[in-house]
């Protein structure tokens, strides 16, 4: 696959995963606290995203991998010496036993000065594309952290919910044992009271079964979440400075002149 064909086909599959987590909402989610202890793509908050940032992260490496490396300051002192060397020779000061050794020499600077700026021009196309796919993958965090976010806003409401039934639950089943103790051989008034217990048993299940899939402290452990992928994008930012640093000397190696 081509390096542009790579690209759109990564910038695809982070959008197309967005989309999928936005419809899914929570479906997919794992326990917050048992996220907060993992560490880079097993830590995202569900295993589509995690798919993403792994297959986001391996090509990220395959394509920088071929990037190349532009040393400036070696193509400029190499055309100094050729300057210099093409100097003595014009100057008239060689001998003429030496006019040939000089010449030889300033045809391999001048091979080296050309390689060096061909490779430096090729280079500049993978330079960027590492570029690319390093944003890509800090966007990737972005993302994360917004999605992680948003889905301990709804994880907080929908508990908020469940505390709320519950309580409901408990007031309507204390109301039926009042009357039930207050008319113990009424039937209708045990009946009330038996299934407000077991209404109360089922919100209890429901919000038990909740805190078991997405943890009891949702805030402190998607808090973590986020401060990883915060620092997570943080640790990413060098090696993009690294690598915009390399787009520009191979833009200057292949520009400079001699």
């Amino acid at each position: 696959m081509g390096k542009e064909k790579w690209l759109r086909a990564r910038r695809w599959l982070w959008s197309t995963t967005v989309l999928v987590l936005l419809v899914q909402g929570r479906a997919s989610a794992q326990n917050f606290e048992v996220q907060s202890g993992k560490r880079g793509c097993e830590s995202m908050l569900t295993t589509t995203m995690g798919g993403a940032c792994r297959s986001l992260s391996d090509a990220k490496d395959r394509i920088c991998a071929q990037a190349t490396d532009c040393e400036v300051d070696r193509q400029e002192r190499t055309i100094a010496k050729y300057q210099e060397a093409q100097k003595r020779l014009d100057d008239g000061t060689l001998a003429n036993a030496d006019r040939g050794r000089q010449k030889d020499t300033i045809d391999q600077l001048k091979k080296e000065i050309d390689e060096r700026r061909e490779a430096a021009r090729a280079g500049i196309g993978s330079a960027k594309s590492c570029v690319e796919a390093r944003e890509v993958v800090q966007r990737g965090f972005a993302t994360a952290s917004q999605l992680t976010d948003d889905a301990r806003r709804a994880a907080l409401r929908e508990r908020q919910e469940r505390v709320v039934q519950l309580q409901d639950a408990q007031k309507k089943r204390d109301d039926a044992k009042v009357k039930r103790d207050a008319n113990p051989n009424d039937s209708s008034a045990r009946s009330d009271w038996e299934r407000g217990s077991e209404a109360v048993r089922e919100v209890e299940k429901q919000l038990e079964k909740f805190n078991d899939t997405y943890g009891k402290d949702i805030d402190r452990h998607a808090d973590r979440l986020l401060q990883q992928y915060r620092d997570e994008a943080q640790s990413h930012q060098r090696p993009l400075d690294e690598a915009k640093n390399r787009v520009q000397n191979c833009e200057k190696v292949a520009s400079l002149r001699y």
